[in-house]
C-alpha cells in the first residue's frame, strides 16, 4: 500500500494515490482526528471497521506530541500526521497549533479526491466545512457528545459562557444543515439531536471489541486483599481526580481497617504537576501507581481489580456531560469487574438495570466509601455483578454490534446519487 506524503511548510499539498483497503473500492474516506490517534480507541475502532468494510481510509491526525512523524501505513489504512506540537494547558494556548492543523487539513482535503469526510469531534468540523466550499463531499460528524455541554466546566472563566453559546450555535447549525449523518455515543443525545432537527443521527457506543475481554473470568470471592481502583484519565480540573480513592483508603484506616484494601491507579494525570501530587500521596505500600498504558494493555490491569470506581460527578456539579456514555463502564463490564459509579442519570440507570455495579445514594466521597465497603465485604455480590456485566457485554455492548450501524450509515452516505440529483 502506498503511503500519502505529509504536509510540509511551503511544499505542494500532498496527494494520496492509494490509502488502504482493496484496490477498486473507489475514492478513499478521510477520517480527521484532532486527538492523539494512536491513543484514541474510538477513532482507531472506526478506522479499522471502515477498512474492514473494504473502504480505503486515510487518517489525517494531529501530531500533538511533536514526534516529527509524517506519514505511515500500518496495514489496512494510511495515516498522515500534521503538526505542530500542541502546547501545555488549555484554551488560547492551543490556538496557534490548532490553526496550523486546520490549514494543513484543508490543503490535504482539497488536494485529494476523497469520497467523504469523517469528522471526529467538533474541532475537526471547520476544516471539512471549508474544504467543502471547493470540493463538496458528504460529512459524517462523529460528535461523541456535545462539545458545548463539555465546556460548562469552564463557565467560571471570563468570556467562556459567550464561547459556549457560539459553539452551541455552530454545533446546532452543523447537525441541522451540514452533516449527512451524526453519530453520538448515547441514546439520550441522539434523541436530543433529532429533536433539534438533525438531518440524520444515530448512536455509536464507545464500547470495546469482543476480544478486549478475552480470557476474562468471573471474580471468585476472596477474603483479602480487595483491590479497588480506576483505569483511565485523572484530572482534578475535570472532577476526575484520585481524591475519592485516597478518601476510601483513609476512611478505612480510620475505622480500624474493616477490610483489607489496596488501591490501583493507572492512566494519564493532567496536568503533569498533578502526577507529582498523586505520587506523593501514593507512597503507601498499599497503593500501586502507573502512568499511561496502551489500550491493548488495559485488560491486564483490569484483571488485577476487584472493584472499579468510576466517579465523574462526585459533587453533583456540572463537571460531566449529562448526555455522554463512559467507556470505562463498558471496559469494566467486559472484564467482569463490578463497579461503583457516579456519572449522569443515563449511565447510572444502565448500571442499575444490568445489575453490574452500585450507584451510591450519597453523591460524595462518603457515598463512594460506603459503596466500596459494601462490595469489599461481600465477595459473592462482587461475583454476581461481575457475571452480570460480562454477560451484558457479550450479548449487547461490544463494538462488533456497533459496526453494523457504522456500515449501514456508510452504505447510505456513499451510495451514488440518482441521475440529475446534483443539478436540482
Amino acid at each position: 500500500m502506498d503511503t500519502p506524503s505529509a504536509t510540509r511548510r511551503k511544499a505542494p499539498a500532498p496527494r494520496v494515490e492509494r490509502a488502504g483497503g482493496a484496490a477498486g473500492h473507489g475514492r478513499p474516506v478521510a477520517c480527521i482526528v484532532s486527538s492523539s490517534f494512536d491513543r484514541d480507541p474510538r477513532a482507531r475502532k472506526v478506522v479499522a471497521s471502515l477498512a474492514g468494510m473494504g473502504l480505503r481510509v486515510v487518517v489525517i491526525a494531529w501530531d500533538r506530541e511533536g514526534r516529527g512523524r509524517t506519514a505511515e501505513a500500518p496495514g489496512d489504512h494510511a495515516v498522515v500526521w500534521l503538526g505542530p506540537r500542541s502546547q501545555p494547558g488549555r484554551g488560547l494556548r492551543q490556538l496557534p497549533a490548532l490553526l496550523a492543523f486546520w490549514l494543513g487539513t484543508i490543503r490535504l482535503l482539497l488536494a485529494n479526491d476523497f469520497a467523504a469526510y469523517h469528522c471526529n469531534r467538533f474541532d475537526t468540523l471547520l476544516p471539512a466545512l471549508l474544504a467543502c466550499l471547493g470540493r463538496r463531499r458528504p460529512i459524517v460528524y462523529d460528535l461523541h457528545t456535545s462539545y458545548a455541554d463539555r465546556l460548562r466546566i469552564h463557565d467560571r472563566q471570563p468570556g467562556m459562557k459567550l464561547v459556549r453559546g457560539l459553539v452551541a450555535a455552530a454545533e446546532g447549525f452543523a447537525v441541522r444543515r451540514l452533516a449527512a449523518h451524526c453519530f453520538t455515543d448515547s441514546a439520550p443525545f441522539t434523541r436530543e439531536l433529532r429533536s433539534r432537527g438533525a438531518r440524520s443521527a444515530s448512536t455509536l457506543l464507545n464500547v470495546p471489541r469482543l476480544d478486549f475481554g478475552r480470557g476474562a473470568r468471573p471474580r471468585q470471592a476472596r477474603a483479602a486483599p480487595v483491590v479497588v481502583g480506576r483505569i483511565g484519565a485523572f484530572s482534578a480540573q475535570l472532577g476526575q481526580g484520585a481524591d475519592d480513592l485516597f478518601h476510601v483508603l483513609r476512611r478505612n484506616d480510620e475505622e480500624g481497617r474493616p477490610v483489607d484494601l489496596r488501591l490501583l491507579l493507572v492512566g494519564n494525570f493532567v496536568p503533569a504537576s498533578y502526577r507529582a501530587e498523586v505520587a506523593a500521596r501514593a507512597e503507601d505500600a498499599r497503593v500501586t501507581l502507573c502512568d499511561y498504558v496502551p489500550h491493548e494493555a488495559v485488560p491486564a490491569w483490569y484483571a488485577r481489580l476487584d472493584v472499579a470506581v468510576i466517579a465523574y460527578d462526585v459533587a453533583g456539579g456540572a463537571r460531566y456531560s449529562r448526555l455522554a456514555s463512559a467507556q470505562k463502564v463498558f471496559e469494566a463490564m467486559a472484564m467482569g469487574v463490578p463497579m461503583v459509579l457516579l456519572a449522569n442519570p443515563y449511565m447510572e440507570a444502565l448500571v442499575r438495570r444490568l445489575g453490574c455495579g452500585v450507584v451510591p445514594e450519597r453523591r460524595d466521597f462518603e457515598g463512594i466509601y460506603g459503596a466500596v465497603l459494601h462490595l469489599a465485604r461481600d465477595g459473592a455480590l462482587r461475583e454476581r455483578m461481575g457475571r452480570a456485566g460480562r454477560r451484558a457485554f457479550v450479548r449487547r455492548y461490544h463494538w462488533e454490534r456497533e459496526e453494523e450501524e457504522l456500515a449501514r450509515v456508510y452504505r447510505r452516505v456513499l451510495a451514488p446519487e440518482p441521475r440529475g440529483a446534483a443539478a436540482r
